[in-house]
């Protein structure tokens, strides 16, 4: 009776080695997902209905490249995955003083629609930019944007400075925004020149400049 329950011990611990943890099609690769700075980005507690200075706001993030020459051919990247934490003394939009961003790179993924490519066209070209020539994902798995300085102006508009980390490359930007402050809603659009960070490949016909778009929902945090 003992060596047939040491076998049946031994099948199941094979079976547990021999499990395939790859995500299945169409979920995302978090596999090599690491923390953000020094500090990491554990939100826990933050954005508790009891605290509304601390929150957690719903990031959606996309990338958009574009081909040289007279056909651009847009392509347009999103991210499913990113997170934020902010600070609004006294609950107040127009007074936040804090922002961190951290962007998850390996969940990337090519809207074909927007891009004008079919199915397997948008996974061929999902797959390259996860590759070496471009985000490198199994290596650098997230991407982070650290803001040094907040101005929210009364009229909607504003800026924020800040360190965009990704790969292994820091450059500081300098970021146009809009919100509207009652709904809690900002949204930022600017340009990255992706050689920058170490993304060479192709210079020659796609552009070096990638126009990235954030959006950001602090009413749900």
């Amino acid at each position: 009776m003992n060596r047939c329950f040491w076998m049946v011990g031994c099948l199941v611990m094979l079976a547990v080695l021999g499990c395939d943890n790859k995500p299945q099609q169409g979920e995302a690769d978090t596999s090599q997902t690491k923390t953000f700075g020094p500090e990491g980005m554990n939100t826990a507690g933050m954005g508790r209905p009891a605290d509304i200075e601390n929150i957690n706001p719903v990031i959606a993030v996309k990338f958009i490249g574009k081909h040289k020459g007279d056909d651009p051919k847009p392509r347009h990247v999103t991210l499913s995955m990113a997170e934020a934490q902010m600070h609004m003394p006294g609950g107040k939009f127009l007074a936040m003083d804090t922002l961190r961003i951290g962007f998850y790179v390996n969940t990337l993924d090519v809207d074909p629609a927007a891009s004008g490519l079919g199915a397997e066209e948008a996974v061929k070209l999902r797959d390259h930019l996860k590759g070496p020539d471009f985000f490198n994902v199994k290596q650098y798995p997230t991407a982070e944007f650290d803001a040094k300085s907040i101005k929210l102006n009364e009229d909607g508009t504003g800026e924020i400075t800040g360190t965009f980390k990704m790969l292994t490359q820091s450059q500081e930007l300098t970021i146009p925004v809009t919100h509207n402050a009652e709904k809690k809603l900002l949204e930022a659009k600017f340009e990255l020149d992706r050689t920058k960070f170490g993304m060479t490949y192709g210079v020659e016909n796609v552009a070096e400049m990638v126009e990235v778009q954030i959006s950001l929902d602090g009413s749900k945090g």
